[in-house]
């Protein structure tokens, strides 16, 4: 009687117990901490008033746009190691691997900070993160769940990210502002190592085995995908533009501008973060955007409404960029959706499609700082612009990539009306 009643209890956990696929998402979320509240950290150190390199205003832009060059080129060439490897000792070697270099920043492995170590820490963390993200894509890419639909499973993923983001961003600020970066660098440290131990825990039990045995099949893609997943790109290509360009230009704009602390900085841009995860909840459940032209270009004008809130708003005025980031982080997380399911639900080329879709990404991440440093430089040598006001140039900059984008989406969706008539 007791070992039916223990074999029976054994049988209701192994149904009950949580599905491999969330280790990832929980993986995610955790790598996502690192993503963002990495290069905030660091840019945090290099705005620092007193460093003993140049204090023009620039290379904390400059670092972002170098990290987003290393993940574009990552995505591409180092992303199919996981075809060849495997997908989970790539995650297991990534994390490990971002795990030394938190380390090596932590504990001053090469002394005293110095401009080129942050890009040499970072670059190798975003080479890392690309390799991570992609073998992640690509597990879960494997696994096709019939009971639950794409956009579901597309916005549990994308809520892993944009929720680890939104915490990496927020505790920064303050535990930066309060312990040091080396504090920070040690805790994200711990992280990473602890996404490690949990790859090869399930390294171990697994292997790399797949979590699931159904494959792409017609209910997964659509023969509309292909227009409205090139229409998303450009979507979120030039939405990158704009959001790299916030984040990168606001750690010393919000400090010299709008004379706020780095708490306050870090939780302002984790608010954008915020309302990502909530859209990546709330918008898969809503059908009627799937397909339609008019509301896939219109949600993303919201981006504009939050840009000119943003521009707009006196200094010191945190309730006015709360409100900015508010609409700008809805429009950038839908635009951002739109690009991923559609890229998924291509009649052909399906996995080629999805690394388009990361490729984008980076691309655009990348030309976001640099823009604005050019920009920056230009108002710099015309003149006529404070010190303080100088961070406004990459607000300029990332307005324009909104309302380019806007016209190129709009354009050819009249282009593809006039042709089907």
């Amino acid at each position: 009687m007791y070992k039916a009643v223990v074999e029976e209890s054994r049988r209701f956990v192994w149904k009950r117990k949580m599905p491999r696929k969330y280790i990832y998402y929980f993986l995610t979320a955790l790598l996502a901490v690192i993503n963002l509240g990495g290069i905030l950290n660091a840019q945090f150190v290099i705005v620092m008033k007193g460093q003993p390199w140049s204090s023009a205003f620039g290379w904390e832009l400059i670092l972002a746009g170098f990290g987003a060059l290393i993940y574009a080129a990552g995505s591409l060439f180092i992303a199919p190691l996981s075809d060849k490897f495997g997908r989970i000792p790539c995650i297991a070697a990534s994390c490990f691997i971002i795990c030394l270099m938190q380390a090596m920043m932590g504990f001053y492995v090469l002394g005293a900070y110095q401009l080129w170590h942050f890009f040499f820490y970072w670059g190798t963390v975003c080479l890392a993160i690309s390799l991570f993200f992609t073998s992640v894509e690509g597990l879960l890419s494997d696994y096709q769940d019939r009971k639950k639909p794409l956009e579901r499973r597309l916005g549990l993923y994308c809520l892993s990210w944009a929720a680890g983001d939104m915490v990496g961003v927020y505790m920064t600020g303050y535990i930066k502002e309060a312990f040091g970066a080396a504090a920070m660098f040690r805790i994200f440290g711990g992280i990473s190592l602890t996404a490690f131990v949990i790859a090869v825990v399930d390294w171990l039990r697994h292997g790399d085995k797949k979590m699931g045995d159904a494959e792409i099949a017609e209910a997964d893609i659509h023969p509309k995908a292909s227009f409205h997943a090139s229409l998303g790109r450009f979507g979120i290509f030039w939405s990158c533009v704009a959001f790299s360009a916030i984040l990168a230009a606001f750690p010393r704009f919000g400090r010299d501008y709008h004379k706020l602390s780095e708490g306050v900085i870090g939780g302002i841009l984790s608010l954008n973060l915020f309302i990502c995860a909530v859209t990546f909840i709330v918008f898969p459940l809503w059908k009627k955007w799937q397909y339609n032209l008019r509301w896939q270009i219109g949600l993303q004008g919201l981006m504009a409404a939050g840009l000119a809130l943003f521009l707009a708003a006196p200094s010191g005025s945190v309730s006015m960029l709360r409100l900015g980031l508010i609409f700008f982080g809805f429009g950038w997380s839908v635009a951002y959706f739109f690009s991923i399911f559609y890229s998924l639900t291509v009649p052909a080329d399906h996995a080629k499609s999805g690394g388009m879709h990361e490729a984008v990404l980076g691309l655009g991440n990348l030309i976001g700082p640099i823009a604005s440093v050019g920009a920056m430089a230009l108002a710099e040598r015309a003149g006529g612009v404070s010190s303080e006001r100088i961070g406004f140039m990459a607000f300029y900059i990332a307005l324009a990539a909104v309302l380019l984008s806007f016209g190129i989406q709009f354009f050819k969706s009249l282009r593809r009306n006039e042709k089907r008539l």
